[in-house]
């Protein structure tokens, strides 16, 4: 397991996840947030893709808090 760095709003590095994609010598699973805990923003998703493209790799995007703020009237959509 390997836990990369993140941009200022707590996105996912994609330099850092496209090195360790290289690196990578078995199948990986990547893990994207769509919402993040803290502040509220999403990994680049579409881009993370793309670097996931090609290799024996799976993404999963977890987007499981939208569950929890939905029954609030302040984080309602």
């Amino acid at each position: 397991m390997r836990r990369l760095t993140r941009d200022h709003v707590g996105r996912l590095d994609l330099g850092a996840l496209e090195r360790e994609l290289d690196l990578a010598v078995t199948p990986a699973i990547v893990i994207a947030n769509a919402g993040e805990v803290n502040a509220g923003d999403s990994d680049p998703i579409p881009e993370i893709a793309d670097l996931c493209k090609g290799r024996r790799t799976w993404l999963h995007v977890d987007r499981a808090f939208g569950l929890f703020a939905r029954p609030a009237p302040v984080t309602r959509l």
